[in-house]
């Protein structure tokens, strides 16, 4: 909402193009809405981590009650992995982060969003979240099918200039995506 865009004679929101970037209400907006994300991207996470971290401490973390209120945050984790909701609000976080801040430099955002899966896949391969297997696995293969399209859009040329480009890089997502699905299916049965 606070992308700026060069009008005939002023810089203006994308947005809402009556708004001037170089107004003193656009800075006093743009800082405030800054600091409000900031304080909810932040502080949202760390107080849904605290929370569970006191809950397991006061030992009512798996009672039913606590259970039937918030168990879609943690029950799906191995009990030793309760916080991994938290783990998976920061990479998001991050992810929304490196697009955002880098996105008028398609390179950069990709390479950032390309390391930012590879960190969240070793972590993901380290931490083995899930209590299922089988979840764990699928984590795993979408994780790495994040991290090579992201590598590949970091590659590729963009806008694709061809139709044959633009079946390659089909055939790239595909093959690979259709591997990883496959080794999942297999190793379930």
């Amino acid at each position: 909402y606070f992308t700026c865009v060069d009008a005939a004679t002023d810089s203006v929101v994308q947005a809402y193009p009556a708004v001037s970037c170089n107004s003193v209400e656009y800075t006093q907006l743009r800082g405030l809405f800054i600091a409000l994300l900031l304080l909810f991207v932040i502080g949202s996470p760390l107080i849904m981590l605290g929370s569970l971290v006191h809950s397991r401490v006061a030992n009512y973390l798996w009672k039913d009650k606590h259970l039937e209120r918030y168990g879609q945050l943690y029950q799906y984790y191995r009990s030793n992995r309760f916080y991994w909701i938290f783990v998976t609000l920061v990479r998001r976080a991050a992810l929304i982060a490196a697009v955002t801040v880098l996105s008028n430099n398609r390179t950069n955002m990709f390479s950032w969003v390309t390391v930012t899966n590879i960190l969240s896949l070793v972590v993901h391969l380290l931490g083995q979240p899930f209590t299922s297997p089988i979840n764990n696995h699928l984590e795993t293969a979408v994780l790495t099918l994040h991290t090579l399209i992201c590598a590949l859009m970091t590659a590729l040329p963009f806008p694709l200039a061809t139709d044959s480009q633009t079946g390659g890089m089909a055939a790239l997502v595909f093959v690979p995506g259709s591997a990883l699905l496959s080794y999942v299916i297999g190793w379930r049965m």
